[in-house]
């Protein structure tokens, strides 16, 4: 008896193999499968011009059955991409806020998956017009040169194009340069010069680079201006003549002490009076200037150095060049500096972006030493004036200048 009993069910569960599912299938109607939906850890959403571009999948991982569409839900709105995809861009954003937006994929039916959800800011017209490039601007009588200030917090400057008209009359106008600065010639003396300039940003944060433009006035000094300025200080005794070769074995050294004769305001402008360092060294040197000199040792001799900068204090340095050419520039160190940022000029144009000071922290024992490069500058033959100009900080010391040929023009 009991075998019977075991061997029917044993027969009853091999007849049922052929569909397991077959005591179920009354009770269902259809089958539905829904269509693979987006992984809330891989959405992330990035700014762009008047629009919004989201990420929707890691690059590896882009498997989705059954998803025939994307769905981009925002602002009570459905915006339909097909086929289904990893990226997607929603344009036509104007509004400086934060869009939330819910995403679904969609199968050919209709059905959505479960949505994920992000939130976005776009960059837009308001967001762009805020955007101002820091500069610095300068000019002689027929030269202009523009610097603008690199602002990594806020963007990235991509390129710049520019166009202007010198005193011939000539449209001078280029396209796409590597942004940094840049000379303009030909300008006509005692006037003013328009500069029309287009900047390519990459905002921080943003993934479309914008265009902003802009018009900048560029102002000359007259031909007897310019004449006055380059003659009205003379090279300090010491360094007379104070020839630049286009030897690279024999660079100009310059002492910080030996700036221009000329007096106050012309070979150099300093906010103390007196004599800080109790120093002799330009007691007596045909200028209305108390200095102080710092005798420090190094590798090329000693330099009669300058102490106590404050902000805005700068010496004016005339050299004779024989050969155009290229030049590079370091500056010495002298003694003690707390971290700050100093100038260089050539006959009136800024020809270096700002120059950062390492910090040293320590006073006196006499030492110095050369920085390496700060930049190069290019120099046709004849008479130059260098102004050395501090830019921010007190109690720095500063112990010359050396130029050294590097190559032509």
């Amino acid at each position: 008896m009991k075998k019977n009993v075991i061997l029917i069910g044993i027969v009853a569960l091999m007849s049922s193999c052929g569909d397991i599912y077959d005591n179920i299938k009354e009770f269902v109607d259809e089958e539905k499968v829904y269509p693979a939906g987006y992984s809330e850890r891989y959405v992330k959403a990035y700014g762009g011009e008047n629009s919004v571009v989201i990420d929707l999948c890691h690059p590896d991982s882009l498997f989705l059955p059954k998803a025939a569409h994307t769905v981009v839900v925002y602002s009570g709105r459905d915006t339909v991409f097909t086929p289904a995809r990893s990226r997607v861009k929603i344009p036509g954003l104007t509004l400086a806020q934060v869009y939330r937006f819910k995403i679904y994929t969609e199968d050919e039916f209709g059905d959505r998956s479960k949505p994920v959800e992000v939130t976005g800011k776009p960059f837009t017209d308001e967001d762009k017009s805020s955007l101002v490039v820091a500069s610095t601007i300068s000019a002689s009588a027929t030269q202009g040169l523009f610097s603008p200030a690199p602002s990594p917090d806020l963007y990235t400057l991509c390129s710049i194009s520019y166009n202007y008209t010198d005193k011939d009359g000539t449209v001078i106008q280029t396209d796409k340069l590597t942004p940094g600065s840049f000379n303009m010639y030909n300008l006509t003396p005692g006037a003013t010069t328009l500069l029309h300039i287009s900047y390519e940003f990459l905002p921080k944060d943003v993934i479309d680079t914008v265009i902003v433009s802009d018009v900048v006035q560029i102002w000359t000094m007259t031909t007897d201006e310019f004449y006055t300025y380059m003659n009205e200080t003379q090279p300090f005794p010491n360094n007379t003549p104070r020839y630049l070769t286009n030897d690279p074995t024999i660079p100009l050294v310059i002492n910080a002490a030996d700036f221009d004769l000329g007096g106050y305001d012309k070979a150099f402008h300093r906010a103390r009076t007196g004599n800080d360092g109790n120093m002799t060294y330009r007691q007596d040197g045909g200028d209305d200037y108390r200095g102080y000199g710092v005798i420090a040792g190094l590798n090329s001799g000693v330099l009669e150095g300058l102490g106590w900068f404050d902000v805005g204090d700068w010496y004016v340095y005339t050299i004779e060049v024989q050969n155009d050419g290229e030049y590079q520039v370091e500056y010495a160190e002298s003694t003690y500096n707390n971290g700050c940022q100093a100038r260089l000029t050539v006959d009136a144009l800024n020809v270096l972006d700002i120059i950062n000071i390492a910090t040293t922290g320590y006073w006196g024992g006499g030492r110095v030493d050369w920085i390496a490069p700060v930049g190069t500058v290019k120099l046709t033959a004849g008479k130059h004036k260098l102004k050395w100009q501090h830019q921010n900080n007190a109690n720095y010391d500063f112990g010359g200048l050396r130029l050294t040929y590097v190559g032509p023009l």
